[in-house]
């Protein structure tokens, strides 16, 4: 699902620095699994939209996965700050800022 692909965050600054904190652990009989989740106060809602079907990926193990396009865009319009669009669970980060117009 591209609501669990990726994610528009807004950042805190701290000494100048960029931050969001994420995170869930569960911990069961079987052990610990993590998943990425973020506060609701710093999630960005967004319209997705499908543009193009993809390929087909086969992944070791015999997984099959679709690559498709998608367009993304914020539901409302971003207020001056800094943000981040975060790709798969926090493996790709993209940050940037808004500026006061």
């Amino acid at each position: 699902s591209p609501h669990e692909a990726f994610a528009l965050v807004k950042l805190g600054v701290r000494n100048g620095n960029r931050y969001v904190e994420v995170g869930e652990d569960k911990t069961s009989i079987k052990g610990t699994s993590s998943e990425t989740k973020y506060p609701p106060e710093v999630t960005v809602p967004l319209d997705i939209t499908p543009k193009q079907k993809g390929c087909t990926y086969t992944a070791q193990g015999g997984a099959i996965y679709i690559l498709n396009t998608f367009s993304a865009k914020p539901k409302s319009t971003l207020l001056p700050g800094e943000y981040a669009l975060v790709l798969v669970g926090g493996q790709m980060v993209f940050d940037f800022g808004v500026d006061k117009q």
